[in-house]
């Protein structure tokens, strides 16, 4: 006996722009924020610290309680925007994906509380995330790449950042 189901045209139709709009996400939000970036660069700041999880994006600190990250391009942006203002950014939860992608770019203004836990995996695509050599060959070093979470000891974690 065959099963078959013929999905209604709606919602066909829907599905498809759910599925454009998951794949332009990163590109939309870049694109946003470059836009904004030219006409407000404090504002520019804010969003980028939005959207890498700042607890408050009031100040120059941001305060991560938790990550599981979100789209790469967009967390490198923040990153990049955010080191060059100058913002410091404390771990104090678990961060993965792009996450460890943004605090590696913020290795010079980051530092890990005691609560805060880095965990590595293949990005959505099944390649290595993208990072300094260091980081990538501590990653080989224990286990390499896979889709389950490698999760890095506090004390290798603090060769790589500073503690807070």
């Amino acid at each position: 006996m065959k099963f078959e189901y013929e999905m209604e045209p709606w919602k066909r139709r829907e599905l498809a722009l759910l599925a454009v709009a998951m794949v332009a996400w990163p590109i939309a939000f870049v694109v946003f924020v470059v836009s904004v970036a030219r006409a407000d660069p404090e504002r520019h700041l804010e969003i980028a610290m939005m959207e890498v999880g700042c607890a408050d994006w009031t100040t120059l600190e941001c305060r991560i309680a938790g990550s599981a990250g979100g789209p790469v391009d967009a967390f490198i942006e923040a990153a990049r925007i955010m080191r060059r203002a100058g913002v410091r950014v404390i771990l104090d939860g678990q961060c993965a994906s792009s996450c460890v992608v943004m605090m590696d770019i913020m290795r010079p203004n980051a530092c890990l509380s005691t609560g805060a836990e880095i965990l590595f995996h293949l990005d959505s695509r099944g390649k290595p995330m993208v990072l300094s050599a260091d980081l990538a060959a501590w990653v080989r070093a224990h286990g390499g790449w896979s889709r389950t979470l490698l999760r890095m000891p506090d004390d290798d974690a603090a060769k790589f950042w500073k503690r807070c």
